[in-house]
């Protein structure tokens, strides 16, 4: 049996548990997930919508209640059902909901109010989990790196979605200051990409054209919908009480992420961002609320060593990965990908000379490997990743082997071996000759330097001038950095003259 020891220091056996939000997805597989263990006797799923289809299905042979949690009806089927465990997985975290914000927060706030007060009124309520979010910690230029369950907002939220959340932490806090012996879990969590509740960074990242903020980058933590269902059972099952960030390791910035998805990102001016969110992502973020302006602004970090040390659970997707996969399931076309990335490379291989076409290849391929490596190591890839690069990075991995230095190296270590021949330093003007030469040896066109022996003449009416240079005399002409097809005629013609 599933059994936790509560503060009372009473075993708590799980054998009922009543899911409130069933009809929705976090909350139709975990009343799956729970059927499946074996020590549960009873799952009850509570919703004020019926579910669709497909998640009824999800639910298995579980009991579906179409009940409003303001109804005075709960507190009775709590009763009836002999409910021993709530799971609340039923808070909007948006306001993208038919009727607004309005609704939004009469859902939030009175819904979660009256559904607690009837789980304190029932005796077999044992443990009671929120599934609460990470924006009850605001988001702000004040903002720590990353914060902790015991830090509170810098800036608290003035209201909206995070007002939502604190408003509802603080009801189950009070229950449990009434009823000692029920077990409280909080689980704080970022954003969940793949839900098909839409998020207002997964909205952002549809459309090719994604409008940001101008001149802000907000960091990114995310969660996985797998880790976020296995958290839920986690705490049902066993708890322990408390409060708990639960997010995947590491940060992405919003124009990572945008890039990552191949898409192309337009700074917008902040008075004009739902106008322009409206125009390029449709009437979704139109609704957006101010505090999640500021998030897009500012983003925000959470601790998750609380989540490791003392809840016992550690996520199978780091944050890069989470996006990843979001990606690749949600069907995101990038503007550019990689055959895209290649095509491009192949054309502009046309205007460059042949000896540098390995090296642009694999500076290329270089480009791709890195955006498809995973931000955890980089030991092993994430096949799921989406391989993109933008224009930019395919001309800076162009032109990265092909600049002014490289070539003068490349010339100079063409040098050495006819150089180390030489038995006398080398005349004066043979500097400035190699200089020129070492702009790039496969630059000179051929022609020219077949048709030196027709320069003949010039060279013999020149010869008693150049008799006295050093480089004459010792019949050895060091121009080092000149195509081996250049200095075979040059010799020859010095031969003839001779």
């Amino acid at each position: 049996m599933a059994t936790s020891t509560h503060p009372s220091g009473d075993e708590h056996v799980v054998k009922a548990v009543a899911v409130i939000g069933g009809s929705r997805y976090l909350g139709a597989h975990l009343v799956g997930a729970l059927l499946r263990e074996p020590t549960i006797e009873r799952v009850i799923a509570i919703d004020s919508s019926k579910p669709s289809a497909q998640f009824r299905r999800r639910m298995g042979d579980a009991e579906f209640v179409r009940l409003d949690p303001q109804s005075p009806r709960m507190q009775a089927v709590l009763r009836e059902k002999d409910v021993d465990t709530i799971v609340h997985a039923g808070l909007h975290h948006n306001d993208f909901a038919p009727g607004g914000r309005a609704a939004v927060k009469e859902s939030n706030i009175m819904g979660s109010m009256h559904m607690m007060a009837a789980a304190g009124r029932a005796t077999s309520v044992k443990r009671f989990v929120l599934l609460s979010s990470t924006s009850v910690y605001g988001s702000s230029m004040l903002d720590p790196a990353m914060f902790s369950e015991d830090m509170a907002a810098k800036r608290s939220p003035g209201g909206g979605i995070p007002r939502d959340y604190l408003s509802v932490e603080g009801y189950a806090r009070g229950m449990n200051r009434k009823r000692p012996d029920i077990e409280v879990t909080i689980l704080r969590v970022p954003a969940i990409l793949g839900l098909p509740e839409p998020t207002v960074f997964g909205e952002l990242l549809q459309p090719s054209i994604t409008p940001v903020l101008g001149g802000f980058d907000p960091r990114i933590q995310l969660l996985h919908p797998q880790d976020a269902l296995e958290a839920l059972v986690l705490a049902t099952m066993r708890g322990p009480g408390g409060t708990f960030n639960i997010a995947g390791d590491g940060m992405i910035t919003l124009s990572q992420a945008v890039r990552r998805a191949g898409h192309i990102a337009i700074p917008v001016l902040p008075p004009f961002f739902r106008v322009a969110a409206g125009i390029f992502t449709g009437e979704g973020l139109k609704k957006i609320g101010s505090s999640q302006i500021e998030y897009l602004k500012f983003g925000r970090g959470v601790d998750n060593r609380r989540m490791r040390e003392v809840f016992g659970f550690s996520p199978r997707y780091s944050t890069s990965q989470a996006l990843a996969a979001y990606i690749k399931d949600s069907g995101i076309e990038p503007v550019v990908s990689a055959d895209t990335a290649r095509a491009a490379v192949r054309a502009m291989l046309a205007a460059v000379p042949r000896s540098m076409h390995p090296a642009i290849l694999a500076s290329v391929e270089s480009v791709l490997a890195e955006i498809d490596r995973p931000a955890t190591g980089g030991k092993t890839r994430n096949q799921s990743t989406l391989r993109a690069m933008t224009v930019t990075e395919i001309e800076e991995a162009g032109h990265g082997h092909d600049t002014p230095a490289t070539r003068v190296a490349q010339a100079g270590q063409r040098a050495k071996p006819v150089a180390s021949g030489a038995s006398k330093p080398a005349a004066p003007g043979d500097a400035a000759r190699a200089a020129v030469a070492s702009k790039s040896p496969d630059d000179a066109p051929a022609k020219p330097a077949k048709k030196a022996p027709a320069k003949k003449a010039p060279a013999k009416k020149a010869s008693p001038k150049k008799a006295s240079s050093p480089a004459r005399t010792s019949g050895a002409k060091p121009a080092a950095a000149q195509p081996a097809a250049s200095r075979t005629s040059a010799a020859a013609a010095e031969a003839k003259e001779a």
